[in-house]
């Protein structure tokens, strides 16, 4: 009797001590994150996965491809957040940002779950997790809701990769395990392109632990299936993912290129940013050669830690094919889009495709745990061993957190909440004043916002929400505002409270072309500092000559009260403005996206304004610096305005 409660209360102990230590990692990793929990955001493609799930029927926002790919399972967590807040904008950023985290936590879990599955060893997993968890690597994944696509598709890829590894001798379990993986493939495909993972790497999981049999085969059926059967469903409902993915990527594609790229990347940007050396540094200081000679010397120290037994065969190539076939599936099919000029390489590497390193930080994590297990297991006390694995992972997260800087800009958008609740005066204007969307647009002329860009990184008469709040509430009014002489574009400004938008502008492109220059601001002679793949035409008009090309102008003695206008803007396409003082680089919250002809009869303004301050709520100064501002085509062409002009007084 002694003895059976003796060992129950050993069992006890055993297991909630390691519940103890999973709950420690798990707190070290939401701690590390909590600061992006405290400022929630919505950013870049969000806005469009807000409007989309408020105006498109419910089907079709299923079904629709969004870039390249049909992602049903990704757009009905988006409707089931977006859908019950239809009265509560201003909570969505909150909603977004805790599922984003939610969906990094359900990740980890799995990421886990597979590794205990297949090493044997709980302490490699904690640790394998805890390194995962606190990597800066891949920051875009946790801390921005469209990226959390990749969290749930890499968290179904991992299942099926836990699903292949299990043996079981039931033929009944046999059908449920294939039944499993199966549903696992078409799952991770419904979150993002990146499932398709699920049967690459699954393939190689197959290799690596049976080779080429009956057995095999069978696996390797129950994965396509599960693909062929995604592929079914969302044809029959109305989204044709091989014809949109087709369209997306013709223009993008460069397969020497991205093999190139995806033998490179891992030693010579996975690498250093796992070991948590600044993004910027590493990417802008890319060379081919070293880079290749790291992802070399990468493979073999993967290699040399199993010859030290640091784990097993299976596990090592398991590592390698997850440090190296996932690029091999991305790059070449995103390389053109720096060898035709549309991205700097820098960004390709990292600023715009962090997401795309997170299976080599999973495997590099794997590897660094399995090596500092290898080392503390010579520590004869258990408690000392545990001991030493925390301060480990304590210190790594430290390590990793001055590189979270890289992304600050996510969680630097303070007045995001008061634009939400802004837009929800300017619909509940609408509603009292029987406003439409043809109404709204001809009161609030929009601009396309900068990739990326905050909600507020033009200004409020530019965000798409102020077409939902259109088209969702008030479908059958047709009345035009020039029947209605009453309504005036003051008279809507004064009832919604636009005074406090406007206040918000400082370093913001903005669309006034309801205002007039008075005549005391000055004209500038213009004369570019910088032509960049570009030609003078004439005063004040340019041909930019190849993509990327641009015109830099900069402007000295420019104080933080006044605003520099550039009138009657024209191109061939769309432009994209930035600016910047006194500064070598360029920051996207300081850029915007200027439409040089009418779309949707959007009316074009007849002047765009630029202020000098880095941040809203800069307060007025004497200060002077230097404005650098770029004006920078979408495609090759003509570039023209009539005059640069200084406004020494804000608009008011």
């Amino acid at each position: 009797m002694d003895e059976n409660h003796s060992k129950t209360n050993n069992w006890i102990y055993q297991n909630g001590y390691s519940a103890f230590k999973w709950f420690l990692v798990g707190f070290i990793v939401i701690l590390f994150h909590f600061d992006r929990l405290m400022k929630p955001t919505i950013l870049g493609d969000d806005v469009i996965r807000i409007v989309d799930a408020r105006t498109l029927p419910f089907k079709q926002q299923l079904f629709r491809p969004f870039s390249e790919h049909i992602a049903p399972g990704f757009e009905l967590a988006t409707a089931a957040i977006v859908r019950p807040l239809v009265n509560h904008l201003d909570w969505i950023p909150t909603a977004f940002t805790i599922f984003a985290m939610a969906s990094w936590i359900i990740f980890l879990g799995i990421v886990g779950g597979w590794v205990r599955q297949m090493t044997g060893n709980s302490e490699i997993a904690r640790m394998t997790v805890a390194i995962t968890g606190v990597s800066s690597a891949c920051l875009e994944v946790p801390w921005w809701f469209s990226a959390a696509t990749y969290s749930l598709s890499s968290a179904s890829v991992i299942g099926v990769l836990w699903m292949i590894g299990v043996n079981t001798d039931k033929k009944e379990s046999e059908l449920v395990k294939g039944f499993k993986i199966g549903l696992l493939t078409a799952f991770a495909m419904s979150f993002s392109a990146l499932g398709l993972m699920a049967v690459v790497l699954g393939s190689v999981a197959i290799l690596a632990k049976s080779g080429i049999h009956k057995g095999s085969i069978r696996l390797w059926g129950r994965m396509i299936a599960g693909l062929i059967a995604y592929i079914i469903v969302c044809r029959i409902l109305g989204g044709d993912l091989l014809d949109a993915a087709t369209h997306k990527n013709r223009s993008m594609t460069n397969i020497p290129m991205g093999i190139a790229y995806s033998v490179a990347v891992p030693g010579g940007v996975a690498l250093p940013l796992f070991l948590g050396m600044d993004a910027k540094w590493v990417t802008t200081h890319f060379q081919w050669l070293i880079s290749i000679i790291l992802t070399l010397m990468s493979i073999g120290g993967v290699w040399t830690s199993y010859r030290w037994k640091c784990f097993s065969k299976s596990v090592m190539q398991m590592i390698m094919c997850l440090i190296l076939v996932p690029y091999l599936v991305i790059y070449p099919t995103r390389a053109g889009l720096v060898t035709d000029g549309r991205w700097a390489q820098a960004d390709f590497l990292y600023f715009w495709t962090s997401r795309y390193h997170l299976f080599a930080i999973i495997g590099f994590s794997i590897l660094l745990s399995a090596i500092i297990h290898k080392i503390v297991t010579t520590i004869p006390q258990k408690r000392i061993r545990d001991l030493l694995g925390i301060v480990i992972i304590i210190a790594i997260a430290m390590l990793q957190k001055g590189n979270t800087n890289h992304w600050s800009w996510m969680k630097d958008q303070p007045d995001q909440k008061a634009t939400m609740i802004s837009l929800m005066k300017l619909q509940d204007t609408a509603r009292s004043e029987n406003l439409g969307d043809t109404e709204l647009l001809q009161i609030f002329p929009p601009v396309q916002r900068g990739w990326n860009a905050s909600v507020l990184e033009l200004r409020p008469d530019a965000f798409p929400l102020v077409r939902l709040i259109a088209s969702r509430n008030l479908e059958n009014h047709s009345n035009g505002l020039s029947n209605r002489n009453s309504l005036s574009a003051d008279r809507i400004f004064q009832k919604i409270g636009l005074e406090h938008w406007l206040t918000l502008r400082a370093g913001r492109l903005l669309n006034l072309n309801k205002y007039s220059l008075e005549t005391m601001d000055q004209e500038i002679e213009t004369g570019p500092e910088i032509l960049e793949r570009a030609r003078m035409d004439g005063l004040n008009r340019w041909n930019v000559l190849e993509y990327g090309g641009y015109i830099e102008l900069t402007i000295r003695n420019v104080t933080d009260s006044e605003t520099i206008y550039l009138e009657s803007v024209e191109g061939d396409g769309p432009i994209e403005f930035l600016w910047t003082m006194n500064k070598d680089s360029w920051d996207s919250r300081r850029s915007g996206w200027y439409e040089t002809r009418t779309i949707e009869n959007r009316p074009i303004p007849n002047v765009i304004g630029i202020t000098q301050a880095d941040r809203i709520g800069v307060s007025k100064s004497n200060h002077e610096g230097t404005l650098r501002i770029r004006i920078k085509p979408i495609r090759p062409g003509v570039v023209m305005f009539n005059r640069l002009i200084r406004a020494f007084d804000q608009i008011n």
